[in-house]
Formats: structure tokens, C-alpha cells, sequence
């Protein structure tokens, strides 16, 4: 059985932004992030981050391998979404659903 710790929201910034400064020092301060180093660096899930990139544009990245590569996330786009600094853009396309007549 799992112990539980109860800790207080200012225990829990101090975590997120020392994991936050981990992941910047283990990156040697690189302007690019993977999606999983961003996901350190921000305390946001890989999930959410992809929402917010891809579906509601919140996010600048770039697909340097192709349009359904890997995102990558600079440095710079990553610390102006943290300090609400950006702007949502136009929504992201919509995907058609797919209709197979048989």
C-alpha cells in the first residue's frame, strides 16, 4: 500500500519549478525542446501541450522531420506561454470525418 504525503502549494511550486530548472540545466540551456522536455519545463502534461500547440494554437512549435513529426518547442515560445504573454491564434483545422460507402 501506497503512503500518501500531503503537502502545501507552495511545496508544490518550489517541485515543479525545480524540476523545471533540472530540465533546462540536463537540456545545456538548448533553445529547442522535445515535447517531453517541454512537458518537464512547464508542468503540463504531454497531452495538454499538444492540445495547446496543435489544436487551439496557444503554442509556437515546429515539425522539423515533416508535418506529422515529432513538435518541437523553443525556449523562448515555451516562457512566453507561461507568462501569458501569447494569444490564442485562429482555430486549428478541423479534421473531416472520414465517410466509407461500401
Amino acid at each position: 500500500m501506497s503512503d500518501l504525503v500531503a503537502i502545501t502549494r507552495d511545496e508544490l511550486t518550489a517541485i515543479i519549478e525545480e524540476a523545471s530548472l533540472k530540465a533546462v540545466a540536463a537540456s545545456g540551456r538548448k533553445s529547442w525542446f522535445t515535447l517531453s522536455d517541454a512537458a518537464i519545463y512547464t508542468g503540463y502534461s504531454e497531452s495538454c501541450l499538444r492540445r495547446l500547440a496543435v489544436d487551439q494554437r496557444r503554442i509556437s512549435f515546429t515539425r522539423p522531420t515533416g508535418p506529422r513529426g515529432d513538435l518541437r518547442f523553443s525556449l523562448s515560445a515555451l516562457d512566453d506561454f507561461l507568462s501569458g504573454k501569447t494569444q490564442p491564434k485562429r482555430p486549428g483545422r478541423k479534421r473531416k470525418s472520414k465517410i466509407v460507402v461500401i
